[in-house]
């Protein structure tokens, strides 16, 4: 028996070897291939299993929908303001685990503009808090403008009674940085226990807002956190255009700010 499914598997790694694929059991993947699965175990490692994810930058709910099935008793927190994604975000989850804002994050409180690409020539569904986002700078995207409510990761943490989140991914499209600003005081009190977030450089690129993650780096260096493994999403054929998101674990106190 134990033989035949020896005999199966080397079959099965032939075929897909063949067709250029590569077979993981999430188990023993390396880490920087699937990076909920790494903050899973790593998080679990260090004291304790998810149980509330907040998802900053939801767009349709690609991300909330493959946290939903990774952390089976977690609550998944989307935020998301443009309001075509945030209808799309809606209609295609519905669990009772989850819940969904429109709402944007940032470093300050009230009403901010919001740069809308999906109406725009060769348009995409992004939308950012900064008028030169690296994405649609590189791309040429038209943007039109729209005003959404704003508010801080502090402020509504506070309102809305929580005192820690497992997991902050962030994608802004350059805002970031702002939101983790807007985060200080969860960040200084050791609230947060991983961050998630997306980069495309890792130093700040001239003409661009956001998208480096040397800053974020550096910002987060003194609330405890450490960089543990980078996950690309997407490379343009030139190269000149990366997606790639960076894991960032807490595992120490933070330090005075």
């Amino acid at each position: 028996m134990n033989w035949g499914r020896s005999f199966a598997g080397r079959l099965l790694r032939r075929w897909l070897d063949r067709r250029d694929y590569v077979l993981w059991r999430r188990g023993s993947a390396p880490f920087g291939v699937f990076p909920f699965h790494d903050a899973d175990r790593l998080l679990r490692a260090r004291g304790g299993a998810v149980s509330l994810v907040f998802d900053v930058g939801a767009n349709e709910g690609q991300t909330a929908r493959v946290v939903l099935g990774q952390f089976a008793d977690a609550r998944v927190w989307s935020f998301e303001p443009q309001p075509k994604a945030f209808e799309a975000l809606v209609g295609q989850i519905s669990d009772p685990r989850f819940s969904a804002f429109q709402l944007a994050l940032g470093s300050s409180r009230g009403v901010a503009t919001l740069y809308d690409y999906s109406d725009g020539p060769g348009g995409s569904t992004i939308g950012s808090l900064v008028p030169d986002a690296r994405y649609a700078t590189q791309g040429g995207f038209s943007a039109t403008t729209l005003e959404v409510e704003c508010e801080t990761l502090d402020a509504f943490c506070q309102a809305h009674g929580v005192d820690r989140i497992d997991l902050l991914k962030i994608d802004t499209e350059g805002y970031d940085l702002e939101v983790l600003r807007g985060a200080a005081g969860l960040l200084a009190a050791g609230a947060v226990r991983a961050v998630l977030v997306e980069f495309n450089d890792l130093t700040p690129k001239a003409g661009v807002t956001g998208g480096a993650l040397g800053p974020i780096a550096e910002f987060l260096s003194p609330s405890g956190f450490s960089f543990l493994a980078s996950y690309v999403d997407w490379v343009d054929d030139g190269g000149a255009m990366v997606v790639s998101n960076a894991l960032f674990l807490l595992t120490s106190p933070p330090s005075s700010l």
